[in-house]
């Protein structure tokens, strides 16, 4: 008997099942896909508010680290107008100031406009391939309710220039500084000690996926260390 082969094809189940499964496959990898996403996005985020804190940072630190002392002169002392002027950052000398002229250094974390510290530097903001030294005074300003960190400079006898946005999302700042082997919460300038030998910087700040991240950084004046020790040796020349 002679037999009749029929061309084999698929059934109607066994192509619901197969779309099926193809279905499920392709919702496990699209969830997948979605999940790596989310997570390479949290962690670039990250990176980048990393990045721009550290840059703050350091340029806080520059500034911070070319404080220059400021001594103040008595009330009845009158300035030579014969006498030529020199930039003190060239001559290594101190400035000389009237009594009324506010100090080189003083910090404040509870003022009432977020003003917490203010400094005199020879480090501008922005310097560019040449720049003439000078002095700057700059103040940072923390905004609590905007949690922002904000930055202004103004050259000694100029208009006082805009903030400068430095930081944002800032949860927490605290400033410490090191006089004779202790850490103060504030600083009170003493003509003995217009500077502190160290500032301590710690603040925490949280990026836009709530993740709170803490930095300390620690900056020493170098800048008027250097200064003393060339006046200390033009004394003894």
């Amino acid at each position: 008997m002679k037999r009749t082969h029929h061309p084999s094809a698929f059934t109607l189940i066994e192509l619901m099942v197969s779309a099926a499964l193809m279905a499920l496959i392709m919702s496990i990898l699209y969830a997948s896909y979605v999940g790596v996403s989310h997570v390479t996005e949290r962690r670039l985020d990250s990176i980048s508010h990393r990045i721009q804190t550290e840059l703050a940072l350091d340029q806080l630190a520059q500034q911070l680290r070319c404080c220059f002392p400021m001594t103040r002169e008595s009330s009845h002392h009158q300035p030579d107008p014969n006498r030529p002027r020199r930039s003190p950052y060239l001559s290594g000398q101190p400035v000389s100031t009237p009594a009324t002229h506010e100090a080189s250094f003083s910090a404040n974390a509870n003022h009432p406009s977020g003003e917490i510290l203010r400094f005199v530097t020879t480090r501008p903001l922005s310097p560019g391939a040449f720049y003439f030294p000078a002095l700057y005074r700059t103040t940072l300003r923390w905004d609590r309710s905007r949690r922002s960190l904000s930055i202004r400079q103004q050259s000694l006898g100029q208009p006082v220039s805009e903030w400068q946005r430095l930081l944002t999302e800032v949860e927490s700042l605290t400033l410490r500084f090191l006089d004779q082997g202790q850490w103060q919460a504030g600083w009170r300038e003493r003509p003995s000690v217009p500077l502190p030998q160290a500032i301590e910087i710690v603040l925490e700040t949280k990026d836009g996926h709530q993740k709170r991240t803490r930095y300390r950084r620690i900056v020493h004046p170098t800048c008027a260390v250097n200064q003393n020790l060339k006046m200390k040796n033009q004394s003894r020349s």
